[in-house]
């Protein structure tokens, strides 16, 4: 598939779960660019992406909620000013699983607030978790984190989550 394809498939689709694979796809197939270019294309496709149960989360970053499932993909942060100042995960109760794809280096101040999820999986290369970004997530009771190195914030979590690090 060529870009120009991809790109137009992208815009047009209508299933969500299908696009997400021709998103993680593209984004794979693009590796080899410079960072410049890459970034400048995932930011062109995450604005052309949006749609039920979709869209931009971040500069270069993108999801999909699927059956109380988001999906999170992309580079960089995912912040709560992509959606005019508001996030867009903030007090959702449609939201149960959170899985945050390689790429992502932080999720920014308040991005899920009082969001419903009750299981969180985060990637490697998360580098920073910002003040309050999983604030009064109240069914939150356990993350597992891959780094160490991760800076957590404070109060990023609900005081009633456990956070464990992998092996």
């Amino acid at each position: 598939m060529s870009f120009d394809e991809a790109l137009e498939w992208l815009v047009r689709s209508r299933n969500a779960k299908e696009a997400f694979s021709v998103w993680k796809t593209f984004e794979a197939a693009m590796e080899d660019q410079e960072p410049e270019a890459r970034e400048a294309m995932l930011t062109m496709l995450s604005g052309c992406w949006c749609g039920p149960g979709r869209g931009s989360c971040g500069f270069s970053a993108v999801y999909s909620l699927v059956d109380g499932v988001l999906t999170i993909a992309g580079r960089g942060a995912v912040d709560h000013s992509a959606s005019h100042g508001n996030s867009v995960f903030a007090c959702r109760d449609d939201i149960r699983h959170v899985v945050i794809g390689e790429g992502i280096t932080c999720i920014g101040h308040g991005a899920f607030e009082g969001c419903s999820m009750e299981t969180l999986v985060l990637p490697e290369s998360l580098e920073e978790i910002c003040d309050g970004a999983f604030a009064e997530c109240e069914r939150l009771q356990q993350v597992k984190l891959q780094r160490h190195e991760t800076k957590i914030a404070p109060n990023a979590f609900p005081e009633t989550c456990r956070l464990e690090y992998a092996e």
